[in-house]
């Protein structure tokens, strides 16, 4: 039996490697899917107020950029129109798959039985016809009353019926009237969960679920059964209709100006949150004595630090690609 000794080279990727090579690789689109779906299995995220100053700033930065870009090259105005629309963060809620039917067709198809007057069916109909694409009314009684010349409590009464039909939550006039209709109608009987939609929802978009623990005098356990419960629901129940009349377009993850008689990249780094690290688990780990809770804690804060830096190496990286793509291609932008 002969012994030998070979020195061979094996390169073994660590999870947190694999995990970076992921972020690096996806699209602004699923990189915002990504954030979401983490600041929900990860209590330790926060989403910032986004009317703080330092967001007011960088808009106002965006918007000077826009307005400057527009006046100089009329062809910038098609790349940065969709920049005009800051996405809130109600915007930022799952999406459904559309079908052939439109929302109208299908609300109409459950009244066909309906004992309505003639009065009356012009009025739901009008109703129904005046829903929004997330299937809102955003009109108002009195003035569809006056516009038929109907009265006023029938309009509201006809209102009633409208959001009586499925899919539940249509015919509602905000988020919040949206999905206490559909607890209505589940029949949820967590109390805590119309507490939140009340008056938490705005911490619940950012996160903030210590915040709604500490305002509602409760455990973060109840916080985060409310939390699963609200995001059970359809904050846009005409979304999963067709909407003829909607139009898809492509998001760039950067975009390519011409200033002047030079090019410059711009990134697109609206599509996906920025996040930070709530205080307030950064202050319990200094002083829990709860070894478990230490852990759990100090885990999660470990996660979150490291899918922040691995969406700035993603930003750097991207930036440099893009500029080396520009000067090699630099005929293709000049002249086509």
């Amino acid at each position: 039996m002969e012994l030998k000794m070979e020195i061979n080279q094996k390169q073994i990727l660590s999870q947190h490697m694999v995990q970076s090579m992921e972020i690096l690789q996806m699209s602004a689109q699923e990189l915002e899917a990504y954030i979401e779906n983490l600041a929900v299995e990860n209590p330790v995220i926060e989403f910032p107020d986004i009317h703080s100053e330092q967001t007011d700033a960088a808009q106002m930065e965006l918007q000077r950029r826009l307005d400057w870009l527009e006046s100089a090259d009329w062809q910038n105005k098609v790349y940065y129109q969709q920049e005009r629309t800051s996405h809130s963060i109600e915007d930022r809620w799952h999406d459904f798959y559309e079908s052939e039917e439109t929302l109208s067709e299908y609300l109409l198809s459950q009244l066909l039985l309906a004992d309505y007057s003639g009065s009356e069916r012009a009025v739901i109909e009008f109703l129904i016809f005046s829903l929004d694409s997330r299937g809102y009314f955003m009109d108002e009684i009195l003035s569809v009353a006056d516009r038929l010349k109907v009265p006023g409590q029938m309009v509201q009464k006809l209102l009633g019926d409208l959001q009586a039909l499925e899919p539940a939550g249509v015919g509602t006039r905000d988020l919040k009237e949206c999905l206490l209709l559909q607890i209505d109608r589940k029949k949820v009987e967590y109390e805590i969960v119309r507490s939140v939609i009340k008056n938490h929802l705005g911490d619940l978009a950012k996160n903030h679920l210590a915040e709604i623990a500490k305002k509602l005098h409760i455990t973060m356990d109840e916080v985060l059964k409310a939390c699963e419960i609200i995001r059970s629901l359809n904050p846009k129940p005409g979304n999963f209709f067709n909407n003829r009349e909607r139009f898809c377009y492509v998001i760039p993850d950067a975009v390519v100006v011409k200033m002047g008689e030079q090019f410059d990249v711009i990134l697109n780094q609206s599509r996906h949150p920025d996040f930070t690290i709530n205080n307030y688990y950064r202050e319990m780990i200094r002083y829990t004595k709860d070894t478990e809770t230490k852990k759990y804690l100090h885990e999660k804060i470990q996660q979150a630090q490291w899918v922040s830096n691995c969406i700035k190496q993603r930003t750097s990286i991207f930036s440099k690609i893009m500029r080396i793509l520009l000067e090699i291609q630099y005929d293709f932008f000049a002249a086509g």
